[in-house]
């Protein structure tokens, strides 16, 4: 079945303008009996944020998503709003199986449950949930049953293909291959359909961009967008992005074909001096990458990726990946660390020399002092370290990343990273 890979530069999120001044969603005082008795008499939806005061991701949502005046303007007019601090009313938490904060919950006027959504969210997705809500915007499976009678439009089509980020956010784990392979059958159908000139407009490219990610062929649908390039700079609002779009497809290539141990992947490096050296100087050419030699540090990461995955050589892998580093030098980010040692504990499932944990441990003790991290990046990094020193055998300092990795995790309002490190701190 056909698995999503999201491109680093470009994302298919198409978010509405919500404007930002103005009233945003006022919060009912009292109790929620009495909020539900006015629901009852108003015939109006409950929404409820369950909340913690120590709760950054409920500060997060509180300032920045509540406060949007077209999301205050619907809330207002279509649901009674209340906040409830979790921590003061375990009562409430456990009626409604609250296991994190923030919680959004959507009741009825009798008080039953029609939807939730768990964690912080974007004002885009909280503004089309409650729409779906409020019946004034289909769901998805709304959507595909009007899909599949043919009742959409082109438009329509499009705009259903557009939002699947947002509507794989909303289904059930165990439903998302299916939808998946929905959506890229929905897509093959809209372009046979409505012939390829269709996709030329800016959403066109937005979804070729998802879309077309099948590294291991040249589609006619990117053959067509490459015959037309000219055309796409003049249709799209930044036609640097069509750049980008080439430069990390190339990338990704690469990397596909380093992993999979075909040495294909050197010759497609020596695209990056021949015919896609424009490309790549207009992506590049206010990244942090200015005044290196790209070419080489490309080819670092590459070999690295073929030593690892195709040779099992981490020594080399090791070797090369710091040789990346030395020359970012003060230049390297988080993702950096994070894909280095991300890679090497995919690839034989953890299970690495001693000497490849050690040199795991030097990484993640410079990702640490990086600035700027977030409370679950750190949280991540001393899980991986537990692990290290698990590999390593040292129980007591893989039990002290554990509990940090907690402590973040609590922090963060992360309730995954927190089930993570406790679950490997019990196989201790």
């Amino acid at each position: 079945m056909k698995k999503i890979k999201i491109l680093v530069v470009l994302c298919l999120v198409i978010f509405l303008n919500l404007p930002s001044m103005g009233q945003g969603i006022s919060f009912e005082e009292g109790n929620l009996e009495s909020v539900l008795s006015r629901a009852k008499r108003e015939n109006k939806i409950v929404f409820i944020d369950f909340m913690a005061s120590w709760c950054g991701p409920c500060k997060i949502m509180s300032q920045k998503v509540f406060t949007n005046a077209t999301i205050g303007e619907l809330f207002n007019k279509k649901f009674i709003n209340c906040k409830i601090d979790g921590d003061k009313n375990k009562d409430l938490s456990d009626k409604y199986g609250i296991k994190g904060f923030p919680t959004l919950l959507w009741l009825s006027p009798e008080g039953k449950e029609i939807r939730r959504i768990i964690g912080a969210t974007s004002q885009d997705n909280l503004y089309k949930v409650a729409k779906e809500i409020c019946g004034e915007r289909k769901n998805l499976s709304e959507l595909y049953k009007s899909y599949k009678k043919e009742e959409l439009s082109p438009k329509e089509v499009e705009s259903m293909l557009l939002d699947i980020k947002y509507f794989l956010s909303n289904v059930p784990k165990d439903n998302r291959e299916m939808w998946i392979s929905r959506f890229f059958s929905i897509y093959n159908d809209y372009v046979k359909t409505n012939g390829k000139e269709i996709l030329l407009s800016q959403n066109g490219f937005y979804l070729i961009n998802f879309y077309e990610n099948d590294l291991s062929k040249e589609s006619d649908v990117l053959k067509f967008m490459l015959k037309h390039t000219d055309k796409y700079k003049t249709l799209l609002e930044n036609p640097i992005n069509l750049s980008y779009f080439r430069v990390n497809r190339e990338n990704n290539y690469i990397e596909h074909l380093a992993k999979n141990g075909q040495v294909e992947h050197k010759k497609q490096l020596e695209r990056i001096k021949g015919d896609l050296s424009e490309a790549y100087q207009e992506a590049y050419k206010s990244s942090r990458y200015v005044g290196i030699d790209l070419y080489n540090l490309l080819k670092m990461r590459a070999d690295a990726f073929y030593y690892l995955y195709s040779k099992k050589d981490e020594s080399m892998y090791i070797e090369l990946k710091q040789k990346y580093f030395d020359t970012l030098k003060d230049l390297i980010i988080k993702n950096d660390y994070s894909e280095a040692i991300d890679n090497l504990f995919a690839y034989n499932n953890g299970k690495l020399a001693r000497s490849s944990y050690k040199s795991c441990i030097l990484w993640i003790k410079d990702a640490l002092k990086l600035k700027d991290l977030k409370d679950s990046d750190i949280a991540h990094y001393n899980i991986n370290m537990g692990e290290c020193y698990q590999g390593l055998k040292d129980k007591v300092k893989a039990k002290e990343c554990y509990t940090e990795a907690s402590i973040m995790a609590v922090r963060a309002g992360d309730k995954r990273l927190q089930m993570i490190a406790r679950e490997f701190s019990k196989k201790l």
